[in-house]
């Protein structure tokens, strides 16, 4: 049976009124009370596993012969550094490799937070790696930090590209509005309660041509990028696949993992910073 429906179509924040032919049989409303799935609690698939401690996260993945990822990271906000020599860290017991500011693109001497990794190293445990870090010798010319935010979008100095975002007609709605409340608002940054810390192991088959990735996220299709993504390592599975073509001559290489942390709790965490 054809019905006729008044709705409402809306394209790019304009509004319209149009009227529509539905061919098809009118629904039946639903019945009174709770259904199969709708009205009725929905049990926690692993909501026991996580209650008992008995829940496998990404930190607790352990595959043969991984190897334990840790990043060195600037104490300063805006610092430029002029000198770095990772020898010691190089020769130390257990590290299999080590990168540093200038080597690699997601590595720069040009500080523009604290938290910004400078070097980072793999070794066979994750004490052996935060020993090496402390070895790293560094100099640093410290440099004015700009903190107030509109000033450096004045500037235009800002850390990534700035992202637009238009829709509809803002002139317009405006002009038409009974009333316009102009005010600025702030807060802090916000972030999910998660169980677990920031992980990332990979696993390479063959010439490091094929990886396996497991991490801590919720989002997996926004982690996946093409090889030989910039920084951060976080945000693409096979961009820690520089460790595996620089330490491919290290029969123990099989896999990385990457303690990877927010600029924030990196002063925290002993793996990701000295």
């Amino acid at each position: 049976m054809a019905r006729l429906i008044k709705t409402e179509k809306e394209v790019e924040g304009r509004y319209s009124e149009t009227w529509v032919v539905v061919e098809e049989d009118a629904l039946d409303p639903w019945p009174a009370g709770p259904g199969e799935v709708v009205g009725r609690p929905a049990a926690k698939v692993d909501g026991y596993e996580r209650a008992r401690g008995e829940a496998r996260f990404t930190s607790d993945v352990r595959l043969p012969g991984m190897l334990e990822a840790a990043y060195l990271r600037s104490p300063h906000a805006h610092a430029k550094l002029t000198r770095i020599d990772a020898t010691r860290a190089k020769e130390a017991p257990g590290v299999r490799g080590v990168l540093v500011a200038g080597e690699v693109e997601w590595l720069s001497d040009e500080m523009s937070y604290e938290g910004q990794p400078v070097a980072a190293l793999a070794a066979d445990t994750p004490a052996q790696a935060r020993a090496a870090l402390d070895l790293i010798d560094l100099e640093w010319d410290v440099l004015e930090p700009l903190l107030d935010p509109e000033e450096a979008v004045r500037r235009g100095s800002l850390i990534g590209e700035a992202r637009r975002y238009e829709r509809g007609d803002y002139e317009r709605g405006l002009a038409e509005a009974d009333v316009v409340v102009e005010a600025e608002f702030r807060t802090q940054t916000l972030n999910h309660n998660s169980l677990e810390t920031h992980q990332c192991v990979c696993d390479w088959r063959g010439a490091a041509s094929t990886s396996t990735s497991r991490r801590s996220t919720s989002g997996a299709s926004a982690t996946r990028s093409p090889k030989r993504s910039t920084w951060p390592p976080t945000r693409c599975a096979s961009s820690a696949s520089t460790w595996a073509e620089g330490l491919a001559r290290k029969p123990r290489q099989a896999a990385t993992r990457s303690s990877l942390r927010s600029s924030r709790a990196a002063r925290v965490d002993p793996c990701a910073t000295r």
